[in-house]
């Protein structure tokens, strides 16, 4: 249940009505299939719950030394979780049952004790080396009084005015030294204390919308920004609108992706002739259900020469077959070793896929790395009394940036919640957070920039409309693309059909050339926006 399908003929699949099975496996698609998934939905739809009596005469394990192991730690781990979560005489909600399953039974460490007692062999703790940079799997947990020592509370994100709230503690037990960077990862869901007054944000227009948003007084509804994909209606934003009106802002984000993708054309025409080749190669190269990766040899020629303005997309996307190549040539790679830094796999495939495709262009660049964020650090600055410590902003995987006039303006952050096998839930969600607070910030600052230069008139209240900013979510080997815009007052983020899935198997290769137009589609997107800002700047000027 918790393996992945990575295959484009399975990944859509749902068992149909007629067949007598849980309606889980008839709603989700066979490529969201989780156990800890399945478990939530039984334990918020299933009127009674099987205890392990029952459950095991349904099954059909071997009596033999490995089949009566397997049944012995399958039962214990059953058993916790009848007997802990699923008693429906508990004086719990379904949602707190759900919420201490993820941090009890479900957590990473007692999971990993599980299957330490199945197989009898010792698996090492998840971290990262010890000269990274960043916490990339297991923080160690701060007490509440040592998460407070010296934090300055910093989720004002927009028009902060010179105010700091300083918290001083001393701690029990010495705190645990880390890196700026590292505090930075610690400190990103840090929301100010909701008695505290919400401080003013650029012109929000005062609609039925914003009111159910400022009710909420915390987490992203602060800064008025509805992230869409949520569809838990427990949620405490979700909660505040109905389904129609939810649909409403659905329907509302699909007509106008609708409309830029009728503008938007990717450079498909310049690397048609290199994508071919490798198609005819992968297809010759494959036999029965195998493919021969020392047959795939193409070498391609520049017809005029190499020119990096001209030709430089053919030689990326000959680098990203190779790069898949020569991973797939190595038994133990950054696809499958679930003990592959972050940074290794960063290296490998995303900033291959995400930075390298912008080199050739003059005025949009991706930098990629612990990348701080400027316009945080400068409203953090500004809020600081003389004498403090100099302020530190967040911390991101990639920030996409273009040129406006001369002026670096933000338009897309890229973040990375680990490896391409373990899963980091937490991490996942405060990476998550950050991006959609950045999101939100940037799009402040892009306005911000266009009224400052005079490009556009402050009282055009139509130009936010026109303007998007980007955020790239990299989980495992998912890649999802988000993008915001912004709707009466409100920013609504939602993914985009750019987002991919890599593959991880030499038999997969076909679906690189699918990404590789994908990511041509998104490049289309942030030119598109560059174009955009370019015509803003010409109408100002006649």
């Amino acid at each position: 249940m918790t393996a992945v399908l990575r295959s484009i003929k399975f990944l859509d699949f749902r068992a149909s009505e007629e067949y007598d099975i849980c309606t889980y496996f008839k709603r989700v698609e066979a490529k969201y299939w989780q156990l800890k998934h399945y478990l939530s939905f039984r334990l918020k739809n299933d009127d009674t719950i099987l205890p392990w009596s029952a459950v095991y005469d349904l099954l059909d394990i071997c009596e033999t030394f490995e089949g009566s192991t397997v049944r012995k730690d399958c039962e214990k781990f059953y058993n916790d979780f009848y007997k802990l979560y699923l008693d429906k005489h508990a004086e719990k909600n379904s949602v707190e049952r759900i919420r201490l399953l993820d941090s009890k039974i479900f957590s990473e460490r007692n999971y990993s004790v599980f299957l330490q007692t199945a197989s009898n062999k010792r698996i090492r703790e998840e971290a990262s080396s010890s000269d990274e940079k960043r916490i990339r799997h297991e923080v160690p947990e701060l007490s509440r009084e040592e998460d407070k020592q010296e934090k300055i509370e910093n989720d004002e994100i927009l028009n902060s005015p010179r105010v700091v709230t300083l918290h001083i503690a001393t701690p029990a037990s010495p705190t645990p030294q880390f890196t700026q960077a590292q505090r930075n990862d610690l400190e990103y869901d840090n929301d100010v204390d909701e008695t505290e007054e919400l401080l003013p944000l650029d012109h929000i227009e005062d609609s039925w919308i914003t009111k159910k948003l400022a009710k909420v007084k915390k987490g992203i509804a602060r800064y008025n920004i509805i992230f869409l994909p949520e569809c838990n209606r427990n949620d405490q934003l979700r909660s505040k609108f109905s389904d129609d009106e939810w649909s409403d802002f659905e329907e509302f984000f699909f007509k106008k992706e609708e409309e830029i993708a009728k503008k938007v054309f990717p450079s498909l025409s310049k690397v048609e002739i290199i994508l071919n080749r490798y198609r005819e190669a992968i297809i010759n190269a494959s036999e029965d259900g195998y493919i021969d990766l020392d047959r795939i040899d193409v070498i391609y020629d520049y017809p005029n020469g190499y020119k990096f303005r001209k030709n430089w997309l053919e030689r990326w996307v000959d680098n990203v077959y190779q790069k898949f190549l020569t991973c797939f040539h190595i038994p133990k790679n950054v696809l499958n070793d679930r003990f592959t830094s972050e940074y290794q796999y960063r290296s490998w495939f995303v900033n291959t896929l995400c930075e390298d495709i912008f080199l050739d262009s003059a005025t949009i660049k991706m930098k990629t790395g612990e990348v701080e964020n400027k316009h945080r650090k400068v409203q953090l600055d500004l809020s600081k009394n003389p004498g403090d410590r100099k302020s530190v902003g967040w911390y991101h995987d990639g920030v996409l940036s273009i040129n406006v006039n001369g002026i670096e303006v933000y338009v897309g952050f890229l973040e990375v919640t680990g490896n391409a096998v373990v899963t980091d839930h937490t991490k996942f969600l405060g990476d998550l957070k950050k991006m959609l607070k950045a999101m939100r910030l940037a799009f402040h600052e892009l306005q911000k920039t266009l009224y400052n230069d005079g490009i556009v008139d402050k009282n055009d209240e139509n130009i936010a409309d026109s303007l998007e900013i980007f955020g790239i979510l990299v989980d495992r080997k998912n890649f999802c693309f988000y993008t915001m815009h912004h709707h009466n007052g409100i920013y609504l983020v939602d993914e985009i059909n750019v987002s991919f899935i890599i593959p991880d198997t030499p038999i997969q290769l076909y679906m690189v050339k699918e990404i590789i137009e994908k990511l041509l589609t998104f490049r289309a997107r942030i030119e598109k926006l560059n174009t955009r800002i370019k015509e803003l700047s010409s109408i100002r000027i006649t």
